[in-house]
């Protein structure tokens, strides 16, 4: 889910208003992401976390704040260049005034300030005054892209918070975040969105790894439904074409050899046009989430697809075709 949410981000992070807010706690997020830091660094680096309190409730987008502690932490590890060493990282809170001199470009208000620190080879001044331009880098040529900052920098810019570095050649850096702290924390509960429901109707399910067939095929059947699963496109339209109307409705996944799923629901339609189908692909491709729901689907899902969300839209669209036929 981690990595379908991660690819997600890479593919919008350049489209403005798609950053997908919501009430985070801070201090969680973080320490679900140091146990996935903790293997990519060197076994000479320890990482330190001290987390101050458990409000730290912020509107923002858990993705990109792991993107924010990764980038952090990978370019302090590289600071060490291999050797022994320790990364700070402190979640606390901090109540700014108009006397505050911390960060003067923030309003007054309660923050939550996440400090990651490291005792690598730190910066010149100079340095530190060009390190969230975009293509900046102080490594050597073909080592690094000079964007990791300058996409934390974004990052921090569109939560409505601050970021600031002090470091010293020989003595290591500090980064400070600043974010503003939200008072009442509503979390978004997916589970009750869309109930986990089955029923008995017919479904034609279609995928051409034989591992998800089986998974599906379980799922489905535990749910009630009966099923009828293969991975083999040209199967799927056999099965179908053997009793058009014994199915009440087909899944099938895009991405397969000799006919894709756009292809396979175009043959299906010819038959029945009145057959719902549900189409599910690893590609976060809007073009095709467009496309495919414009013509000849109900519904487009992004792999990997939930138990949940899976029968949710199954029942969805089961219901919506018997209201049709009313």
């Amino acid at each position: 889910e981690k990595g379908k949410d991660l690819v997600n981000h890479i593919m919008s992070f350049t489209r403005k208003g798609n950053e997908n807010m919501e009430d985070v706690n801070l201090g969680e997020i973080i320490k679900e992401c140091i146990k996935l830091i903790k293997p990519l660094l060197p076994s000479t680096i320890r990482i330190r976390q001290s987390i101050q309190t458990d409000q730290s409730f912020i509107s923002g987008n858990s993705t990109h704040i792991y993107q924010i502690l990764i980038n952090l932490c990978t370019n302090a590890s590289h600071a060490m260049g291999g050797n022994t060493g320790l990364i700070g990282i402190t979640i606390d809170e901090i109540n700014l005034d108009n006397k505050s001199h911390i960060s003067p470009s923030l309003r007054s208000g309660k923050y939550i300030r996440l400090i990651i620190s490291d005792t690598g080879c730190g910066m010149s001044k100079d340095a530190q005054q060009k390190i969230f331009d975009p293509f900046f880098t102080t490594k050597p040529i073909g080592e690094g892209t000079g964007m990791g900052l300058s996409v934390v920098y974004r990052i921090v810019e569109s939560h409505r918070g601050d970021i600031s570095v002090h470091s010293e050649e020989g003595k290591g850096t500090v980064f400070t975040i600043l974010f503003p702290k939200i008072e009442f924390f509503s979390k978004k509960k997916i589970d009750d969105e869309i109930p986990l429901v089955g029923g008995t109707e017919r479904i034609l399910f279609v995928d051409d790894e034989e591992n998800i067939v089986e998974i599906f095929d379980k799922i489905l059947t535990r749910a009630g439904y009966d099923v009828s699963a293969t991975s083999s496109s040209r199967n799927a339209i056999k099965l179908f074409n053997k009793n058009k109307s014994k199915f009440d409705l087909v899944i099938t996944d895009q991405t397969m050899p000799e006919i894709t799923g756009i292809q396979l629901a175009e043959e299906i339609k010819k038959k029945r046009k009145d057959i719902p189908i549900i189409l599910c692909s690893g590609y976060s491709d809007n073009n095709l989430k467009f496309k495919s729901v414009d013509q000849n689907f109900e519904k487009f899902l992004n792999k990997p697809v939930k138990q949940i969300e899976l029968l949710g839209s199954i029942r969805q669209a089961l219901d919506k075709s018997k209201l049709k036929h009313k």
